[in-house]
């Protein structure tokens, strides 16, 4: 104590000292603030995603389970679970729940890219504020990345580049530009674009949508990675995660097919949670890749 008070008098005393410190103190201000920002948006992805399981476990369970918001997660930390179910009755035990998503990548060390890559949000700000400033208005535009454009954040150039791609065809009618012709304006662009397309929007509104291009398994590879990366976390490698349920965020990636080729090949048994959830896009409903064979409501973790 003694010592930090020595050191904050000898800021003081130099040139600008005080200035410095209270700059200091407001710069480790704004990364708190902005950390707590991060872990608020990731948290209400996980609720979300959660609430839908929460629905079909009181369809399939008779519950009445309810997900409190993620300022409430976050102020009721309780690991080894992401998000708390809790029942609103109180007739049910409140269950924890452990949240992945769907790791994207031919490789099993390839779990980076996520369908919640801040690449993505970036590519679209980027290219719609880039529209506007040219004054489009009216379209909604799909542009599908490659795995490189899903790993590495674009460059300035690269938004320029697409965006000049996409304004010279803004026209009536809908319009796309496979991949070739990409790499004939641009092998640059070529790298992390796929293909671009775009049609008119009666309303008058202008929506940039991103999304992946290519390298989705045919069978259950991502469905498997997904477990099996929870699984082998060393993060849980000690802890008992027999009593909680794994929700997987499965957003675009994952089709029926691969489910149902999941559900057929691998063994429930051999995954250390009580229960395994899947939450695709392609449905309003979340779905069970491993259920209890007599459902019953487990405590979430001390």
């Amino acid at each position: 104590m003694t010592r930090s008070w020595q050191t904050r008098r000898l800021r003081l005393r130099e040139p600008g000292g005080a200035g410095a410190l209270t700059r200091e103190v407001s710069q480790r201000k704004e990364l708190r603030v902005e950390a707590r920002s991060r872990d608020l948006t990731k948290k209400r992805e996980e609720v979300a995603l959660c609430l839908r399981v929460a629905q079909a476990l009181n369809e399939l369970d008779s519950a009445d389970y309810d997900v409190p918001d993620a300022e409430w997660q976050l102020s009721n930390p309780n690991e080894p679970a992401d998000v708390i179910f809790i029942s609103a009755s109180g007739a049910h035990p409140s269950r924890g729940a452990q949240i992945t998503t769907i790791p994207y990548g031919m490789n099993r060390s390839d779990l980076g890219l996520r369908d919640d890559n801040g690449n993505i949000r970036k590519l679209e700000r980027g290219v719609r504020e880039a529209l506007l400033r040219r004054g489009a208005q009216g379209w909604q535009i799909d542009v599908h990345l490659t795995q490189e454009g899903e790993l590495r954040k674009p460059r300035s150039s690269q938004i320029e580049q697409l965006t000049e791609l996409i304004w010279q065809r803004a026209c009536e009618g809908p319009w796309a530009v496979p991949w070739e012709k990409i790499w004939e304006s641009s092998e640059d662009l070529a790298k992390f674009v796929s293909d671009v397309s775009g049609w008119p929007l009666s309303s008058g509104a202008l929506l940039v949508n991103a999304g992946r291009g290519c390298f989705i398994p045919e069978n259950r590879n991502f469905i498997e990675e997904a477990v099996r990366a929870k699984c082998s976390d060393k993060k849980y490698s000690s802890l008992d995660t027999s009593s909680l349920i794994l929700v997987i965020g499965a957003a675009s990636t994952i089709l029926p097919g691969h489910i149902e080729t999941y559900r057929r090949e691998c063994n429930p048994s051999e995954i250390p949670f009580s229960e395994v959830w899947i939450v695709p896009a392609f449905s309003d409903r979340a779905i069970p890749l491993k259920r209890p064979r007599h459902p019953k409501n487990s405590s979430a973790p001390d």
